[in-house]
């Protein structure tokens, strides 16, 4: 049986660059506190403290999040996914509202996805920032129930949903 890909996690590529941005313009600030400091001849533990969250920053926002999607395209390659096909069952999506009363815009909505391919239950936040199928393309893949798929996926914690992280979606061609 031949089958069309519709998400696969080498193809699209490393995404997260936000935390190495954000490292990145730490560090520049960090290096503008200690040259003001410099040039009046004393020192900085400001810069110290922002050079600090810096380097935290570069580690998990940066390092962290590279070598999670360096580790799941390498099971991709290695095949050492699981492996779930049949039709989709059970699927729904709920938004779920965020307050912060200290906010900007208290009021923030997030969208969870959830369904079952033989037998195997998917959830995940369709704006979650991380390796994997979110669902979170401009145009969103409409997935319904007794959609026939083929999903690759890597299991983080056993028997938690949204710890099944999908990364290959795959439906059969049609044959003609």
């Amino acid at each position: 049986m031949q089958y069309e890909t519709l998400y696969d996690l080498a193809a699209v590529g490393y995404r997260d660059w936000q935390g190495w941005a954000l490292a990145a313009a730490l560090f520049l600030l960090a290096a503008a506190f200690l040259w003001r400091a410099r040039r009046r001849g004393t020192h900085s533990p400001t810069a110290r403290v922002i050079a600090f969250f810096g380097l935290v920053t570069f580690a998990v926002g940066g390092c962290l999040t590279l070598w999670d999607y360096q580790r799941l395209t390498q099971a991709l390659r290695d095949g050492t996914t699981l492996v779930a096909e049949g039709p989709v069952k059970g699927h729904w999506t709920r938004e779920v509202e965020h307050y912060d009363p200290d906010a900007i815009h208290p009021y923030s909505y997030r969208t969870w996805e959830s369904f079952s391919v033989a037998g195997v239950t998917f959830g995940y936040w369709q704006d979650h920032s991380r390796a994997g199928f979110q669902n979170s393309e401009e145009t969103p893949l409409a997935i319904q129930d007794g959609m026939q798929v083929r999903i690759r996926f890597v299991e983080d914690v056993d028997g938690e949903p949204e710890e099944r992280r999908i990364l290959r979606l795959e439906r059969p061609v049609a044959r003609s």
